[in-house]
């Protein structure tokens, strides 16, 4: 099931700002019910991935891609001992060429979980931009 809105575009002084559309992802992992919220705009996507019990946005990390090997993330918001969002936001970015925002708010000690939603999003989500 996804939810689109159509393209919209929003002036800055400067440049153009074109927001591509906005998609909702419900997805079932390990019997959790994960919302997956995707705004992609020119250059990359603001990603919000969220339990269906839980609309919070606890964190908020930014990932962008370098000529180096690692991409480049920093913790905006939240706990910076909190690598999730950062981490999820750097292979996301380093995957897709663009600048990432991630806010992941599922359990924090739960690998496994984090590495199927993730897998979600590669398969599922980020192709359905193209």
């Amino acid at each position: 099931m996804q939810q689109q809105v159509s393209q919209m575009s929003v002036n800055t002084e400067k440049k153009k700002l074109k927001l591509l559309s906005f998609g909702h992802y419900p997805c079932i992992v390990d019997g959790i019910v994960v919302n997956i919220h995707l705004l992609p705009f020119d250059g990359g996507s603001v990603l919000w991935v969220n339990s269906e019990n839980s609309l919070s946005m606890n964190n908020l990390a930014v990932a962008m891609p370098s000529r180096f090997e690692v991409s480049t993330s920093q913790t905006l918001l939240g706990r910076r001992l909190d690598m999730q969002s950062s981490d999820l936001a750097k292979r996301l970015s380093k995957r897709t060429g663009q600048q990432i925002f991630v806010s992941y708010n599922l359990p924090e000690n739960d690998v496994e979980l984090l590495r199927k939603v993730e897998a979600h999003l590669i398969t599922s989500v980020f192709p359905a931009l193209r």
